[in-house]
């Protein structure tokens, strides 16, 4: 009884992440939405089981929000931007002119973005919003339905989430 109120959630959920995408969510990601197999399903089941009683009988979108909240904790611009602000700091508290300070903060961030091995974070960042989908009460009312759309339609997410499969 559970699994098909879940099978219908996600098909539920894909039929609505379809239409605010204009029908641009490839074959690829709708095949692993569906999948019941898919390493994606299994974790989403798997955390929808660990919920405690409380989450589950309230059945918000409390989950959804921690995944995306996850997901924008992790992403390496978050740290440039923190890292970028502290060498501004630095530089101004050591009497540099507040103009080139901020110049070179902003530097340092932007190079520290380039320098971190960003694929790696997609490939989380995905998976994170795919699984979204899968665990989300209703996908219309979803609180962080923009972000999950604008991941799941992006271009080349085919082989982000195929590498993160097989990782």
């Amino acid at each position: 009884m559970g699994n098909l109120r879940r099978q219908k959630r996600v098909r539920r959920n894909q039929e609505v992440l379809s239409s605010k995408a204009r029908d641009a969510i490839s074959s690829v990601v709708v095949a692993l939405i569906l999948d019941p197999d898919s390493k994606y399903r299994l974790v989403a089941d798997q955390l929808l089981e660990q919920l405690p009683l409380h989450r589950r009988l309230t059945r918000n979108h409390w989950l959804c929000a921690v995944l995306n909240n996850t997901c924008k904790a992790i992403s390496p611009a978050t740290y440039a931007n923190y890292l970028g602000a502290n060498v501004t700091s630095l530089l101004v508290d050591a009497g540099m002119p507040k103009l080139l300070a901020e110049t070179i903060g902003k530097s340092t961030a932007f190079v520290a973005v380039r320098t971190i091995n960003a694929s790696s974070y997609d490939q989380l960042i995905a998976g994170l919003r795919l699984l979204i989908v899968l665990v989300c009460p209703n996908m219309d009312a979803c609180p962080v339905q923009n972000e999950v759309c604008t991941t799941l339609v992006a271009p080349g997410i085919e082989e982000v989430l195929k590498r993160r499969l097989a990782n």
